[in-house]
């Protein structure tokens, strides 16, 4: 329910134009099901001209689940109907023969029973079974590691992925090393609905921060402390380079100062305890220091760590580096969102400057509380910025485009030799495949509608 869906689905669509004896079942999946087709089916009804690969798309569901969608939707079966999905209520998945697998979603709502499925919905899983089509690899691709939120460690997950490399599949978890990225170099390349969709969802995903009761601990943190705050920071280095000398930016570094102490109580009062109270009730990751390995994964959680987001704690706590790393999650945790939200206030407090007005300090707080209808950081109660904003919305378009990185690799692997697509996988479990520069270039040749042979050359120029 977020942009880079439909733009995986949209590169997906294009691209699907080159390749012959190809079909793709896109099945929606947790939640309900046809709401996750309505941002898509909008789309699709926006274009006046012939949709690409169209007829090489069907679209199923899976079975409803209780997961909520981030964003409201309103069930609409005429738009459906006109997007070409009128059928989709009743086109329920049942599993099948495919030569690529892309999980980009947990598998909630199916059965864990690989050996006697059930002839229903829930069974669908285990009647996955590879394609007869020799010249294309056998490839199951998830979107993240073990341990995030498409892929939990239970027996669920861990017995599908170990069905599917018993009939020959090869597993590859696409993690963050190996993500294209959002950028503008492409956006008039796509529907003009989807690209405002996505200047919108890159503005929420700015101001709005992962709800202290999702997903677990560790995604919490690290999307905290590095992910989304990579992208803040580009953004609020790009917004300070032309205004450093502008009264009204001295005016907002004065502010944010002032309210810098309450805000980091707020922080830790409303976001880090709920954090650790959902934690304590779930997954029980702990609170360790920042020094020590994380439950479960191959990592410290200072290494998940941005090396920006950790100069800026260090300079606004004046703590070594043997200081930082001695720190609680907990503590480290609270120190990331208060940098990543001071950035933000201090952009607002320069509109409000700007636009002749004192900042709004109660809303300020309110926006970090939270309330009865929204956890705290969430992007509804983000104050509203004053003046043009459309350009300072374009400076925070950085995030990670996972689904969206998956079907490029996908695509890529339908023209590789059995060689090739070793090596690939090779090399994206070793690391990145690619710099973040050059994989970023080779997604706007994507989305161009570069021929699948030379984004393939490309996506392997550094492959031995």
């Amino acid at each position: 329910d977020e942009a880079d869906n439909e733009a995986a689905l949209w590169l997906l669509s294009t691209q699907l134009e080159q390749i012959t004896d190809t079909r793709v079942d896109v099945v929606f999946a947790t939640g309900k099901p046809p709401l996750r087709a309505m941002r898509w089916a909008r789309i699709l009804n926006s274009i006046k001209k012939d949709i690409p690969g169209r007829s090489k798309l069907r679209y199923c569901v899976a079975p409803e689940t209780k997961r909520d969608m981030r964003y409201y939707t309103k069930f609409n079966a005429d738009a459906l109907k006109r997007a070409g999905m009128g059928d989709l209520e009743d086109s329920i998945w049942e599993g099948g023969k495919y030569n690529i697998i892309i999980q980009a979603s947990p598998l909630e709502g199916f059965s864990e029973n690989f050996t006697t499925p059930s002839t229903g919905p829930e069974g669908s899983l285990g009647r996955v079974l590879p394609s007869q089509h020799a010249k294309t690899p056998l490839l199951y691709i998830v979107v993240g590691e073990e341990g995030t939120p498409n892929f939990p460690k239970d027996k669920l997950h861990r017995e599908f992925k170990k069905h599917l490399m018993s009939k020959g599949f090869q597993a590859l978890h696409l993690a963050g090393n190996n993500y294209m990225h959002w950028t503008t170099g492409f956006f008039h390349n796509l529907p003009s609905v989807l690209a405002k969709e996505a200047l919108q969802d890159e503005w929420k995903k700015a101001v709005g921060r992962i709800p202290p009761e999702m997903s677990n601990l560790f995604v919490r943190f690290k999307v905290n402390s590095n992910v989304n705050y990579v992208v803040v920071d580009a953004a609020y280095k790009s917004f300070t380079e032309s205004r450093k000398d502008d009264e009204n930016y001295k005016k907002a570094m004065a502010w944010w100062e002032q309210l810098r102490p309450n805000i980091r109580q707020e922080v830790m009062d409303n976001y880090v305890k709920v954090s650790r109270q959902h934690d304590s009730s779930g997954a029980r990751i702990g609170n360790p220091k920042i020094k020590e390995m994380v439950k479960g994964q191959q990592s410290t959680w200072r290494s998940n760590m941005a090396d920006v987001c950790v100069e800026d704690i260090r300079e606004a706590a004046k703590l070594s580096a043997s200081e930082l790393e001695n720190l609680s999650v907990d503590e480290v945790l609270g120190l990331s969102l208060t940098e990543i939200t001071g950035k933000l206030l201090r952009i607002y407090a320069f509109s409000a400057f700007g636009a002749g007005v004192v900042p709004n300090n109660t809303q300020c707080k309110g926006y970090v509380s939270g309330s009865a209808l929204n956890p705290p950081l969430d992007f509804y109660q983000f104050p509203r910025l004053l003046g043009d904003v459309s350009v300072l919305k374009k400076e925070v378009v950085g995030n990670p485009m996972y689904d969206t990185s998956a079907v490029l690799f996908s695509l890529c692997s339908l023209c590789a030799s059995p060689e090739q697509v070793a090596k690939l996988l090779e090399r994206a479990a070793a690391g990145s495949v690619l710099p973040k520069t050059e994989r970023d270039e080779l997604l706007v040749r994507a989305f161009a509608g570069d021929a699948l042979p030379d984004l393939l050359k490309g996506l392997m120029a550094q492959c031995a």
